[in-house]
């Protein structure tokens, strides 16, 4: 008898201090609070990121094979167009020029007297012609690859790099020409490379939502990354080939020339852009939060007397964190944002200023989230903001 009483008096310690130590049901608490339907400038913008270059950059190299005798610049640089930036030996070249003359003065010779003999056929006469027009255009490549010992910047502007050394076996061709410019990657084999530090563009990518808010000469702002100083430039090109893919999407190039000349900018540097692809005065919008479903119709919660009276109203076009209002509402107009939540017991529901805690409308954040109003269009591309 005992040990069942001792078994049961256990039990009853083991059940009381299940009850009292047992997670205790959450309760739900209802914050609201009135925001205005707002008249505004809504504007739809495409962010991206991208790197700086130089808008004219010139990949030069010698088109002709040869030891280096000469390096007349330093990368940092400045040079005029036309100065002499470095030489290869040109004895070999000299000696070309020379036997080619010899070879054009024999032609012409050579011509001259089949020509001028009545026993000559037309044949043979035209053969001594092909001759010399082709003496003439070995002196002409001969006289051109002598030009080419000495390779000369084609723009006025900063040598970026230098890849030789006095000595240095140098092959034809590495990537540009004695006179040529480019934008291209040859830089990377370039012997030289020389950039305009004054006029520049960015590269950038964007994914295939914002494709077709972008135009080719749309305003953009352009921002060093780490500065506020903003940058004007203008959409140059848009490609429609992804340039990369992972997780399944992909983006696409997009190149910005920015219009103010500057020489304090840096190839390479990473800047921020924003171009404006739309913008459209005096929309009517309230939170997205504020509209909700009922029978299929989007409705708002009018503040009215006192009271909210359930008001159906017609959404159009979603920016951001706020849905348009086509009919329904007027501006200045107070709907109420109501949401439930759980509360753990035990935790305060009060925030420093009541309602939402620091007294601010979380505009489509936390809890009330975003995205398309029930029956909304999708939203608009790119990120929506409004002005007053």
């Amino acid at each position: 008898m005992v040990s069942a009483v001792s078994l049961l008096a256990v039990v009853a310690i083991g059940l009381s201090v299940f009850f009292a130590t047992r997670p205790k049901a959450a309760t739900t608490t209802s914050f609201s609070q009135t925001v205005k339907a707002t008249k505004t400038t809504q504007t739809v913008s495409v962010s991206m990121t991208g790197t700086l270059a130089p808008q004219i950059e010139s990949d030069l190299s010698f088109p002709v094979s040869g030891q280096v005798t000469a390096v007349n610049t330093t990368v940092g640089a400045t040079v005029k167009a036309g100065d002499a930036l470095a030489t290869i030996d040109d004895t070999s070249l000299r000696n070309a020029v020379s036997l080619a003359n010899a070879n054009l003065t024999s032609a012409q010779a050579n011509y001259t007297q089949v020509s001028g003999l009545s026993t000559s056929t037309s044949a043979q006469i035209t053969a001594a012609k092909a001759q010399v027009t082709s003496a003439n255009a070995n002196l002409a490549t001969a006289q051109t690859n002598l030009k080419n010992a000495t390779l000369r910047s084609p723009i006025a502007g900063t040598v970026a790099s230098v890849g030789m050394t006095v000595g240095q076996q140098v092959s034809a061709g590495g990537g540009g020409s004695a006179g040529g410019t480019s934008g291209s990657s040859s830089a990377s084999s370039a012997q030289i490379v020389v950039i305009a530090t004054s006029l520049w563009k960015v590269n950038a990518s964007v994914g295939s939502a914002d494709l077709a808010n972008l135009k080719v000469g749309q305003a953009a702002t352009v921002t060093v990354t780490g500065s506020n100083a903003a940058l004007k430039g203008t959409v140059a090109s848009i490609g429609i080939v992804a340039v990369t893919s992972s997780g399944g999407s992909s983006s696409y190039p997009v190149v910005v020339d920015l219009t103010d000349p500057s020489t304090t900018l840096y190839s390479g540097t990473n800047v921020n852009v924003t171009v404006v692809a739309a913008s459209y005065p005096d929309v009517l919008v309230v939170p997205t939060a504020a509209i909700s479903t009922q029978n299929g119709q989007a409705i708002v919660q009018l503040s009215k007397d006192g009271g909210t009276v359930a008001t159906q109203v017609k959404v159009g076009r979603v920016f951001g964190t706020t849905t348009e209002i086509l009919s329904g509402l007027n501006d200045g107009d107070s709907v109420v944002i109501t949401i439930t939540r759980a509360i753990p017991t035990g935790i305060s529901t009060r925030g420093a200023n009541g309602g939402f805690g620091n007294g601010d409308f979380p505009a489509g954040g936390g809890d009330f989230g975003g995205g398309a109003p029930p029956g909304g269009v999708a939203p608009a591309a790119g990120t929506g903001t409004g002005a007053r």
